[in-house]
Order: C-alpha cells, then structure tokens, then sequence
C-alpha cells in the first residue's frame, strides 16, 4: 500500500544553493523536527562538503537558506564557499547530467537526492556503483553516516542509501543547451 502524500513544510528544511556548469541549482533537503537554522547551516555546509567530491573545479555552494516547520519561506541563513574537486572544469555537455541517490527511510518512505553538474561520463546501464567510483562511494557512505543529518517528509531520520548514483541528463538543460549552441 502506498503511503499518503505528505506536505512538505512538515518538517524544518535547508536549502543548498550552488552553481555547477555556470548554471545556479539548489536543493531542498529536510531535517529533523527541532533542528534550528544554525544546525542546518552546519549540517548543509556538511553536505556541501562530502558532495564536491563529485562536483568539477567550477562548481561552488554559495548559501544556505531555511524554513522552520509549518512555513513555506524560505530566509538566507548562512553564506558557503565550498568549491567542487574534481581536476576539470565542467563543461557545457555536462549542464543536464546529474547523480540521483536513492534512500528509504525506517518509516518506509523513500527520498532522492539529485546533485547537478556533474563532469561524469555515462555507463552503459546509466548507473554507477560504490564498487565502480570512488567518489559514489565516498557520498553514499557519508550519507548512510547521516552527514547533512538528512530527514524524510515524514521528520523521520536514519535514512539508508542504496549503493550507487543513477545518472541522468535533464530535459530542460538539454533543450537550452540545443537552442544556445
């Protein structure tokens, strides 16, 4: 049975601002139900920092901006300056390729995280796993030690990740990129 669809202001929730392949990105990524806006600065610039392991040189979280639960605003909370570390810079074939991790939670809801930007190449089954990259690997187990200290919808936390990143290009960005050139 399906679980019941959730709204999302449940729960406290940063959100990740940064810009990869000279597109700005952000993500929305829920916490625990009594975390404050300086817990979620720490526990986004946590984030921040296990994920540049897959970001190119040019990719830099900029700012973190909360919304305490029952609210659907969104304030500036803290700055970054937390640059991507992969040796190459991002390229514009690579604008709408993204990571999609994939978790499920105690309560059996599940979550994705996308990460866009990437300077990754496409596997044959689109998909790359922990034993596959160094990099998949370094941020599924960070996640599954609950960096970011990541929440469902539901304020449930102790979110278990699968063992590899899906690899996707998004339409939007591949249709921009079609008509510039």
């Amino acid at each position: 049975m399906a679980l019941p669809a959730l709204p999302a202001h449940l729960t406290p929730r940063f959100r990740l601002n940064y810009t990869g392949a000279g597109i700005p990105h952000s993500f929305v990524c829920h916490q625990a139900l009594q975390t404050t806006a300086a817990q979620a600065v720490t526990n986004a610039t946590a984030l921040a920092n296990l994920l540049k392991v897959l970001q190119a040189n040019d990719t830099l979280y900029t700012s973190v901006d909360f919304a305490e639960a029952g609210s659907d605003v969104f304030n500036p909370a803290g700055t970054l300056s937390i640059a991507g570390t992969q040796p190459i810079a991002s390229t514009p074939a690579a604008r709408p390729l993204y990571y999609n991790f994939a978790g499920r939670g105690v309560s059996g809801r599940k979550t994705r995280l996308f990460v866009f930007g990437i300077p990754a190449g496409i596997e044959n089954n689109w998909r790359y796993t922990t034993a596959e990259a160094a990099s998949v690997n370094t941020v599924v187990n960070g996640l599954n030690a609950q960096t970011g200290s990541l929440a469902l919808i539901d304020g449930s936390v102790g979110i278990t990740w699968k063992p590899y990143a899906n690899v996707g290009a998004n339409d939007r960005y591949v249709k921009r990129i079609r008509r510039t050139g």
